[in-house]
């Protein structure tokens, strides 16, 4: 006789299709254009996502916070993985919350410069900043469907 089984063991398919769907998004935000910047002195630049997310730390001096969205992603891609829907899906909604702060860069002057010398001043945002944005709501989003299926599979 064989030994009773109980509900059958969750699988990685749905976890690891939303972490495929989650690095698509951020890596495309990395390529494209996040920062379109003028100046009277310095010839104009654009800011790549990748440079925005390597150099963001630095807006925490000038009383930007948007890229500490970046770091609550972990705990919410953690949390994904060891499929705590719930707790995946707050932590990556906070962090989104948290993303908003990046819009305020519109329109605001920044340092060019370690020494504050020179000056930029953000023209627009590229559409880097809006992919990053939504790859934030791929992780809100994402955990939710998954608990929605694994609860209608455990139930039917």
């Amino acid at each position: 006789m064989l030994p009773p089984q109980g509900p059958p063991r969750p699988s990685w398919s749905g976890r690891l299709k939303l972490l495929a769907c989650f690095l698509g998004a951020y890596a495309l935000a990395c390529l494209l254009p996040a920062l379109h910047l003028a100046s009277g002195s310095l010839p104009p630049e654009r800011w790549s996502g990748l440079r925005l997310a390597a150099m963001g730390w630095m807006g925490l001096l000038i009383g930007l916070f948007g890229w500490l969205a970046n770091v609550l992603l972990l705990p919410a891609l953690a949390l994904t993985l060891a499929r705590k829907w719930i707790a995946a899906s707050l932590f990556a909604g906070f962090a989104f919350l948290v993303s908003l702060d990046a819009l305020r860069l519109a329109g605001r002057t920044i340092p060019a410069d370690e020494g504050g010398v020179g000056t930029y001043t953000v023209r627009a945002l590229g559409p880097a900043v809006w992919v990053w944005m939504a790859s934030l709501l791929i992780l809100v989003v994402g955990p939710l469907v998954l608990r929605a299926r694994e609860r209608r599979a455990l139930e039917g």
